[in-house]
C-alpha cells in the first residue's frame, strides 16, 4: 500500500508541470504569454515543492461592506521554505516564474472555485511577502487530480492543497 501511495504521489507530482484542459485566473495582460512559456519553455531548471495543505477557511463579514470575507489557512512551514527558494532565486537574478496549481476534493463549479481560491490565497501570500505578481500564474483544476481517495475524511481532506512550482528560464545570449 505505501508503494502504491509513493507511486501516485509521484505520477502527481510529474503532471504538476502540464496545464492543458485546465483553468487558469488571468488577472494579468501578460497571462497569455506566461501560460506559452510554459508549453514551449525551454528552462534551465523546474524545482517542485512539496504540497501546501489548507487546514481551513474563516468567513467573516466586513463591516464597510454587505460581502464576506473567507480566508484559508495553510501551515507556514509548508510556504516557507519554498519562499525562501524563490528570494533566493531572485537573490542571484534568475529570470523566474512560479505556477501555484490548487486542488480540491470538491466537485463542480464549488470545487474549481475553492481551488482557485486555496491558489490565490498562496498568491497572495507571495504577494505580501514582496513576490512579484507579474512571475506568478494561477491556476485551478477542482478536484481532477485528487491526490488522495474520497473514502474517509482525513484523506479526502489531503485533497485541498496547492502545488507550487518554479521554473527558472534559460537565459538568452
Amino acid at each position: 500500500m505505501k508503494t502504491f501511495l509513493l507511486g501516485l504521489l509521484v505520477a502527481s507530482a510529474l503532471v504538476a508541470g502540464t496545464y492543458d484542459g485546465y483553468s487558469f485566473h488571468k488577472d494579468n495582460n501578460d497571462s497569455k504569454a506566461k501560460l506559452d512559456m510554459f508549453m514551449d519553455g525551454d528552462f534551465k531548471e523546474i524545482v517542485r515543492f512539496d504540497m501546501i495543505f489548507f487546514s481551513g477557511t474563516e468567513v467573516s463579514s466586513d463591516e464597510n461592506d454587505d460581502r464576506n470575507v473567507t480566508r484559508y489557512y495553510f501551515d507556514p512551514r509548508d510556504y516557507n521554505p519554498i519562499l525562501q527558494a524563490v528570494r533566493a532565486y531572485q537573490e542571484k537574478n534568475e529570470n523566474i516564474l512560479i505556477k501555484i496549481i490548487g486542488h480540491t476534493n470538491e466537485s463542480g463549479e464549488d470545487g474549481e472555485k475553492l481551488s482557485q481560491d486555496y491558489a490565490k490565497s498562496i498568491q497572495e501570500a507571495f504577494i505580501a511577502d514582496k513576490i512579484d505578481e507579474k512571475i506568478t500564474v494561477v491556476e485551478s483544476r477542482g478536484d481532477r487530480d485528487m491526490a488522495y481517495s474520497d473514502d474517509t475524511s482525513s484523506s479526502s481532506e489531503l485533497s485541498n492543497r496547492v502545488m507550487v512550482t518554479i521554473y527558472v528560464l534559460k537565459t538568452k545570449g
